[in-house]
């Protein structure tokens, strides 16, 4: 499997502290995908009625940005202070399976976030943004001035691919149901509590990989 979700920075002014966001790009966009991928080797496992954890994380994190002058960086709002900007993990599972989560602060044209499934009978593309539900193309930006087309994108000149049902697609609106219906139900939710803990394992066994330099097996 491999996911992505990338941008050009963040609104918050805080995202380039470690103190205040606990890491970069990586911990707070690479969590979508990486969530998503553990998910479904879960419902994998769930199917074939086997156990398939993680076996090791190698991670490899940067701070691009750091290589441009000022000039450079003008279209790039990601200003990171003790933080990467780029962040990439390959995950080995115990079935022998591989994923590899990409996320990166320095992509132009608005936010791309999808997952890619790999199989022996199918492939399977998941594009969440950009998606090409619709597309518009404009000359010039005459009365658009306060119309949001998508997120992280500076100008609506030229090709663009608007969010269409945003909170439908990026699966906002499954998430509250699902949310309601565990505390009605008194089950557990989707995105459990154990999923939550198995990221976050991920993410800082990946920077602890990228600081010592070699793969870092998970217990």
């Amino acid at each position: 499997m491999k996911g992505e979700e990338s941008l050009m920075g963040s609104s918050s002014h805080v995202a380039g502290e470690w103190s205040k966001t606990g890491g970069g790009i990586f911990i707070r966009n690479g969590v979508h995908p990486l969530g998503a991928i553990l998910y479904l080797k879960k419902k994998e496992a769930f199917v074939h009625n086997k156990k398939i954890s993680i076996k090791s994380v190698y991670g490899d994190m940067g701070y691009v940005t750091q290589t441009l002058d000022e000039f450079e960086h003008r279209h790039i709002i990601a200003r990171p202070h003790d933080v990467e900007d780029a962040g990439t993990a390959v995950l080995t599972f115990t079935d022998g399976s591989k994923a590899v989560v990409i996320s990166t602060d320095n992509l132009l044209g608005g936010s791309k976030n999808y997952v890619e499934v790999y199989c022996n009978d199918v492939a399977i593309n998941c594009n969440l943004t950009m998606c090409n539900a619709m597309e518009t193309y404009m000359l010039d930006s005459y009365g658009m001035e306060n119309v949001y087309l998508s997120e992280m994108l500076p100008s609506v000149t030229g090709w663009n691919k608007p969010f269409i049902a945003d909170e439908v697609l990026r699966g906002y609106c499954n998430e509250i149901t699902d949310f309601m219906e565990s505390v009605i139900n008194d089950r557990e939710p989707e995105s459990s509590f154990e999923l939550a803990s198995q990221v976050i394992k991920v993410i800082y066994a990946s920077y602890y990989s990228n600081e010592m330099g070699q793969k870092i097996l998970i217990d």
